[in-house]
């Protein structure tokens, strides 16, 4: 083989990683899931669940396998106000991406919202609790104050905050601009009643 027969294949194999390169089509044809989920994603951002579950369906379709094509049916579901077939989705995703660092947070914030949807408040706080003691994670106490303070809990939403600022180890700036906005979207008089007998 050539130097230059080399050097293109290396570049098509480049491509193939990066993009996922087109693939045979359980129905004939090729497609291409990374395209396929990028464009879903777009959907989901614009409001088009429909358009959205078309195109990841197809990724499903000819790979029931795909992590973030369960998670991405999950985001269209709920966009279309179809917690319970959301959540069988999410489920799937996480079974695959249980312990991702960047992924999980991101899965159970959606399997969360599943729950809320379905009004099934009790089931939405014992899961919250359920992935601090698994994961105790600062996103998990994160998660937690945000539900709270939706709740208008907002003692129990400062204390799990609290208790995400000293997970997050200073490792990250974003749960402190988190914090500041929900103390920014607090009243005056519930923020002196907090800061009476609470510090970050």
């Amino acid at each position: 083989m050539t130097t230059r027969k080399m050097t293109v294949l290396l570049g098509l194999l480049a491509v193939c990683l990066t993009t996922g390169c087109y693939q045979p089509a359980v129905d004939g044809g090729f497609y291409n899931p990374s395209v396929e989920k990028f464009h879903a994603k777009k959907d989901i951002d614009a409001g088009n669940f429909v358009s959205a579950e078309q195109k990841v369906g197809k990724v499903l379709y000819n790979d029931p396998q795909d992590w973030e094509g369960r998670y991405l049916m999950g985001l269209t579901y709920l966009g279309q106000k179809r917690p319970v077939e959301a959540q069988t989705q999410l489920e799937l995703a996480l079974a695959a991406k249980d312990r991702s660092e960047t992924q999980t947070p991101k899965i159970l914030d959606a399997l969360a919202r599943s729950l809320e949807q379905q009004e099934s408040y009790d089931q939405l706080y014992a899961f919250l609790d359920a992935q601090i003691d698994r994961y105790e994670g600062w996103q998990d106490y994160a998660r937690k104050a945000r539900f709270l303070a939706k709740a208008n809990d907002i003692d129990g939403a400062a204390l799990a905050y609290r208790q995400a600022a000293y997970f997050s180890r200073n490792e990250t700036e974003k749960i402190y601009l988190e914090i500041a906005t929900f103390y920014e979207g607090l009243g005056a008089v519930s923020y002196t009643h907090l800061r009476a007998h609470e510090t970050f």
